[in-house]
């Protein structure tokens, strides 16, 4: 896909960026001296088949080498190709890690720990989530020097993942909700999404007010994280949703559902910079 190629659609809200060959999404606005903030594309990597082309995640059975080649692409592309990256192994919960001095350099090949959300007020150190139809939220509260990043399926929405995640970064930075801003990245849309009664009946158990995200059998997780971010207390002003949907952006996205077992994945990665 060409540089020059119209990737995204009219009204979509995240910014297209290139970085040679590889391509980001960027929330508007947020591209400041102090803060890297991106979503991965499947454009600019190096592996083959269906994790074609920029697969960062093992966990799809990927060659390891060329995985490893595309996260240091990423990175480096980034910006924070000399960064620890912070790696969680993520099942579908809603815990929290706090992440504090990291001390090796680059995308780990083992995580952490179990969790599905990571906060910081680190500098120089870069959370990471991959996604595959699931939704990744980016949080940046500015005025309390802190991040997030979320991993945020059906279960993880009806654990509360993203509640969780908002809180613990109130408490990390001592901040409001209201003083938090989020990006909410491509996931799969209600369109491509069909779902079964108990999933619905799961994610209302903790949700009541999730009728019209939940309706038709289908459920439409970007608007649903929408609007749960804004019952914690987020200006709607303050938060971005994309509405690209990683089923129909074939060129673009990875997706389980389209593809199946062997799909690449996407990475969402946020970190502060450190002030010289």
């Amino acid at each position: 896909m060409s540089q020059g190629a119209t990737l995204l659609p009219k009204g979509e809200p995240l910014q297209l960026s290139w970085h040679g060959a590889v391509a980001l999404l960027k929330p508007p606005g947020w591209d400041e001296a102090q803060l890297t903030a991106v979503f991965s594309t499947r454009l600019g990597g190096v592996s083959d088949g269906t994790y074609r082309a920029m697969n960062p995640s093992l966990s799809s059975g990927d060659d390891p080498l060329l995985v490893a080649e595309n996260r240091r692409r990423l990175l480096l592309a980034t910006g924070a190709a000399d960064w620890p990256v912070a790696v969680v192994q993520q099942v579908h919960g809603a815990k929290v890690a706090v992440v504090s001095e990291l001390s090796e350099v680059g995308w780990p090949l083992k995580s952490r720990e179990q969790a599905d959300a990571q906060v910081t007020n680190r500098t120089g150190v870069l959370l990471a989530i991959v996604v595959a139809d699931c939704v990744p939220i980016l949080l940046w509260a500015k005025s309390g020097q802190g991040v997030a990043v979320i991993h945020a399926g059906w279960r993880g929405s009806a654990a509360g993942v993203t509640e969780a995640a908002v809180q613990e970064l109130c408490r990390l930075c001592s901040v409001r909700p209201d003083q938090i801003e989020a990006a909410i990245g491509p996931a799969i849309g209600p369109e491509c999404y069909p779902v079964g009664a108990e999933v619905r009946q799961e994610i209302l158990r903790n949700h009541a007010w999730a009728l019209a995200e939940t309706a038709d059998g289908r459920v439409d997780l970007a608007s649903l994280q929408a609007e749960i971010l804004r019952r914690e207390g987020l200006k709607p002003a303050s938060i971005v949703t994309s509405r690209l949907c990683t089923s129909c952006q074939e060129h673009l996205l990875f997706s389980y559902r389209r593809d199946g077992q062997r799909s690449g994945r996407m990475a969402a990665l946020i970190g502060l910079k450190k002030q010289e």
